[in-house]
């Protein structure tokens, strides 16, 4: 079950830590549309060991708020995510909602783009991303534009999904 944000001194600013985790070894947050011109700072648990029974976190997911001509919602990865399963994921409320693009820069300046056409409601962001790495989101009422700048060792950090 997802759980609202709470929390946050900075009415622009919200950060998403191990402080929202509840339980296991993933976490899922619902954004809603009072989240518009916010810049989510995510600091990924990146594979600690929350429950205390050896389990590595894994996975963030972001759910962004139904669609609205206008809402925009920008995410920046404040620490590294280098564990061999970390993920965070961006995800529209339905199938098809998501359009967009994802840049990875590698370390010795090389780089992959992907692009998505629409059919598409997920963004899915692998280990081995550094902070500094930013995503944009803006709605126009019929889709969420989804653009991902990635910073890694290496290329092919990011994917988009139907799921």
């Amino acid at each position: 079950m997802s759980r609202p944000y709470i929390g946050g001194s900075n009415a622009a600013v919200k950060t998403i830590n191990s402080s929202n985790w509840v339980s296991g070894t993933t976490m899922s947050i619902d954004l809603y549309a009072s989240d518009h011109g916010k810049t989510i700072l995510i600091d990924h648990p990146d594979g600690a060991d929350l429950v205390g029974d050896g389990s590595a976190f894994t996975t963030i997911t972001m759910n962004l708020p139904e669609k609205k001509a206008g809402l925009e919602i920008k995410f920046l990865l404040v620490s590294e995510m280098d564990s061999g399963s970390s993920a965070l994921h961006i995800k529209a409320p339905n199938t098809n909602d998501m359009i967009g693009s994802i840049t990875t820069i590698a370390a010795d300046l090389t780089g992959v783009s992907k692009v998505d056409n629409g059919s598409v409601n997920q963004l899915q962001i692998t280990d081995d991303v550094h902070q500094g790495s930013f995503i944009n989101c803006i709605c126009d009422g019929s889709k969420w534009y989804v653009n991902a700048t990635l910073y890694s060792d290496s290329t092919d950090r990011g994917d988009f999904a139907a799921v």
